[in-house]
């Protein structure tokens, strides 16, 4: 028989106390970084981050998905991603050998005029904000384009790597205890 008890944060985080230890060669030598400007941060080291909701069979909404983008064209614009309004994070990296002429929301010319232009090893990234409310609605802060992304290089066998996180709202189904 299983018994269903509710997690003691509190004593989770008691628990969960330790020393602070230096956390590279450089505080070893010199210190704390936070010394005595700001005492609060060192006791704060000491104990584990808030593991989040207490929710049971809490399903984060948020997925994200990654492309291999081969066989780019020195002419014609590929579009790797179409639009999606439920973006939250989009990544672009130029995997080289050529440069990497990236459209959002518009097809890139020869020469990269009117785009970004990646060199090789090169990232574009957006980072979203938002917050997930108990409710399971959303608060967007932040900005994250929703349009197609169209990609062209200079240089045949160019490659390219997307992760897009988007926000999945029939996975933010959970109860709260």
């Amino acid at each position: 028989m299983a018994i269903n008890r509710r997690i003691d944060i509190a004593r989770l985080m008691a628990l969960g106390t330790q020393e602070h230890f230096a956390q590279s060669a450089i505080e070893e030598a010199t210190g704390s970084p936070y010394g005595e400007t700001l005492p609060d941060v060192q006791e704060d080291l000491r104990r584990p981050g808030d593991p989040g909701l207490n929710l049971d069979q809490f399903q984060n909404p948020y997925r994200t998905v990654m492309y291999s983008v081969v066989g780019l064209d020195t002419a014609i614009p590929t579009r790797a991603l179409p639009g999606n309004s439920k973006r939250c994070y989009l990544l672009v990296q130029n995997l080289g050998p050529g440069n990497l002429f990236l459209g959002i929301g518009v097809d890139p010319n020869v020469g990269g005029g009117n785009v970004l232009n990646l060199i090789t090893t090169q990232v574009y990234e957006q980072i979203g904000g938002g917050t997930l409310m108990p409710d399971g609605t959303t608060w967007m802060s932040a900005f994250v384009s929703s349009e197609y992304i169209s990609l062209l290089t200079d240089t045949s066998g160019t490659a390219a790597m997307i992760l897009e996180g988007s926000y999945s709202p029939q996975y933010a189904q959970y109860q709260f205890r």
